[in-house]
């Protein structure tokens, strides 16, 4: 290369006709010559392309085009190494080595200045993805003995401390959409370490189980919930778009699968699960109120990142319907602890049991939208105890006779009478917020 015209030409020709020879070998020879050690092999052969990079780093000031040239041999020893690690490493690894390899690519490209590795980069970043993200094979890797300390923790928690240090190095060489794209890449694995790792849990020796239990969608939801806080709370700090779009759609997840899946298709009354017998303190409690108390969270720290206040909004309502679920759940458990009741018939003081509760949370809406000034919080309170009055005037009060009834009615209208003078007082004097 050296006085070459195009030194770049012929260190691109070196590189391309050794990975070419040395796969058209391997693919010929693989079942014919077995023991072969074709990892070392490829490892050999990427030595004098090393050699050659070295000695191009220190010429590249008084050498013509050694920069384009020192950039291909720098690739090409990137190129060996990525084919010795499947040929030598068992599948659950092969992954982790690339993160690594990357690592060490972007710490090559900042440190020489190299554009060739940057886009060496983007390949190594797309393997990592299309095998740990969209790769099922994923869950018949084997998990070992002990929970939680698994392949899964070990695998992915490399892999994003190798992205971690790509990204520290990449950082300088100033190359903003690629530094992006990594720092995506490090919270969808970390998505999806979580994710598995909860799999794990509950399907240990079945993960390829499309079936999930409620206990189980319960758990996802809380640490989908968890890790779409965890992103807001960088997007108020950092104010870029991968925090905020990590927040918005593993956000959006949660609520999708609590809302549709634990509310609507498959809560504890229309299919069975075992939450435990303990009042208050058992699953309802992880697969309501925590995420209930999540959402209200997000709702007030929405307000620096998103400029949509129909998000925040949003926020608010799934907050309010998931208490209120919970809420109506306990009693149900209160009354029947396994859920072994199909539908939603009550009747007795279980029924009127409902409207206590129902009232006391109506007023608990517009007592909190009193004091933060939301017309739509008492809007929702107001309208849940009118909903309330309807069904004890229409269904409770059928199955109470005498003196009960009686008292019955004076005390919702008690109640009724006190929500109004309260409304007059606070509800019209209140500067009030969308």
């Amino acid at each position: 290369m050296w006085n070459a015209g195009r030194p770049g030409f012929w260190a691109a020709l070196a590189v391309g006709a050794a990975l070419s020879h040395f796969l058209l070998c391997w693919w010929i020879l693989r079942t014919e010559v077995t023991g072969t050690p074709w990892g070392l092999i490829s490892i050999g052969l990427a030595a004098p392309f090393l050699v050659g990079a070295e000695r191009l780093s220190h010429w590249r000031q008084r050498m013509t085009g050694a920069t384009e040239a020192l950039g291909y041999l720098a690739a090409g020893v990137s190129f060996f190494i990525a084919a010795a690690i499947p040929l030598e490493l068992s599948r659950e690894w092969i992954t982790v080595a690339y993160a690594i390899e990357l690592a060490a690519v972007a710490a090559i490209a900042a440190k020489l200045d190299l554009l060739t590795m940057r886009r060496i980069c983007w390949g190594l970043l797309a393997i990592v993805v299309v095998r740990f993200v969209l790769n099922p094979e994923v869950l018949k890797y084997p998990l070992g003995v002990a929970p939680l300390i698994n392949w899964i923790l070990w695998g992915y928690g490399i892999s994003i401390t190798a992205l971690f240090v790509g990204r520290h190095y990449l950082k300088a060489t100033r190359d903003d959409r690629l530094v992006q794209a990594v720092e995506a890449t490090i919270a969808l694995l970390v998505f999806v370490l979580i994710t598995l790792e909860v799999r794990s849990l509950f399907q240990r020796n079945t993960m390829m189980e499309p079936h999930a239990t409620f206990m189980e969608r319960a758990a996802y939801v809380l640490i989908w919930g968890g890790f779409a806080l965890a992103a807001l709370w960088l997007a108020r700090l950092r104010h870029d778009l991968v925090t905020l779009w990590a927040w918005r759609l593993s956000g959006l997840l949660a609520v999708a699968t609590v809302l549709v899946m634990q509310v609507l298709v498959a809560n504890p009354i229309f299919e069975s699960a075992d939450v435990g017998q303990l009042p208050i303190l058992n699953g309802l409690l992880v697969a309501y109120a925590a995420p209930a108390v999540m959402a209200a969270l997000a709702r007030r720290w929405m307000n620096e990142v998103e400029s949509d206040k129909n998000v925040v909004v949003l926020a608010g309502v799934v907050a309010s319907i998931l208490a209120f679920v919970y809420v109506s759940m306990e009693v149900r458990h209160f009354f029947d602890p396994g859920f072994e009741r199909g539908g939603f018939g009550a009747e007795g003081i279980e029924l009127y049991t409902y409207s206590i509760v129902w009232l006391l949370f109506g007023v608990a809406l517009l007592a909190l939208g009193f004091v933060r000034g939301t017309a739509a919080l008492r809007h929702a309170g107001m309208a849940l105890v009118c909903i309330v009055v309807a069904k004890v005037f229409l269904i409770d009060m059928a199955g109470l006779q005498g003196l009960l009834r009686v008292a019955s009615f004076l005390g919702l209208g008690a109640a009724l009478l006190g929500l109004g003078y309260a409304y007059r007082r606070f509800g019209f004097d209140q500067p009030t917020q969308k």
